[in-house]
């Protein structure tokens, strides 16, 4: 016997259930968050952009016109506020030791953090959920409350005013979010590589480097990236224990550049260094956000 439309159930033949008063308020709600939010970033985008922007344009003028004519385009460019910025304000010993400090501290994190949070990833023992505690809990402890402490034992072995000093202290400073962070990322990762490097005879430091971590080159990535752009902005420790203008990095020779307005207003000299002291981030970023958004995808795929 064929089945006709009057032979279904009620409940297929109806059509898509009404929302009721509460759905739609709730999903209006919803959408003007969401229309509040999109605006919000937008308007902070164009805001930071049309400041670089300024800035860029700021530090090829004369001083007569930066403050005159703020909006207005440089009809002859001049580069010397950024020969004044590198020569006269000596932004290029400060760059180059900021090249220095951060490219050693984000190596010797990574290479500290892979192994570590391979095994609290891979490994069960006893102790490792609270080790693994305690490694999140760090992350919110200030490095300002060591200070005091680091600075009276630098003091007595000769570490003050060393860029060492400095490099052995971001690393402290930032293996904790670097472990934790790739933690996530190992937890990720297939088990059964481990098990075929297993079967074929492969001992547990050589899977780690041979396969594991070849694996793992967009976590690696990404927490490099992150650790460097953290490390080229930081200003508080290299203030507290530098004191040489000869190790100074760019963001205390910054803060010289600036002291010096109150003597010699060259203000396109100080634009001109922010310009210096930004561009490779930018460049950096501009290159590698591709890795840094995948290192994070895959990261959170457990």
């Amino acid at each position: 016997m064929s089945t006709t439309l009057t032979d279904k159930p009620v409940h297929a033949v109806r059509g898509p259930a009404r929302e009721g008063p509460r759905s739609r308020a709730r999903r209006s709600v919803t959408d003007v968050a969401f229309f509040a939010g999109r605006l919000f970033v937008w308007v902070w985008v164009v805001g930071t952009l049309v400041l670089g922007l300024w800035l860029v344009v700021a530090s090829f003028k004369d001083e007569a016109t930066v403050f005159t004519s703020p909006w207005s385009v440089p009809a002859s460019p001049r580069v010397q506020s950024y020969v004044d910025a590198v020569q006269l304000f000596n932004l290029k010993d400060a760059f180059l030791n900021t090249v220095f400090v951060v490219s050693v501290s984000t190596m010797l994190v990574v290479a500290v953090s892979a192994p570590c949070a391979y095994a609290l990833a891979r490994w069960k023992f006893r102790g490792s959920g609270a080790l693994t505690f305690v490694l999140a809990a760090a992350v919110g402890v200030p490095v300002q409350v060591l200070f005091v402490p680091i600075y009276l034992a630098y003091s007595r072995i000769g570490m003050i005013n060393s860029l060492w000093g400095v490099i052995l202290i971001y690393v402290g400073m930032n293996i904790p979010f670097t472990t934790f962070l790739l933690v996530s990322f190992f937890r990720s990762l297939p088990g059964e590589l481990e098990e075929a490097a297993a079967m074929d005879g492969s001992k547990t430091l050589r899977t780690f480097f041979t396969v594991m971590l070849p694996l793992a080159r967009p976590g690696l990535s990404t927490a490099a990236i992150i650790t460097a752009i953290g490390l080229w902005n930081e200003f508080l420790i290299a203030l507290t224990f530098l004191g040489d203008d000869k190790k100074y990095t760019l963001t205390i020779g910054l803060l010289n550049l600036y002291g010096n307005m109150r003597y010699n207003t060259n203000w396109t000299a100080l634009f001109a260094g922010v310009v210096i002291s930004l561009l490779p981030l930018l460049v950096l970023y501009a290159w590698l956000s591709n890795k840094i958004i995948e290192g994070l995808t895959l990261g959170s795929g457990k």
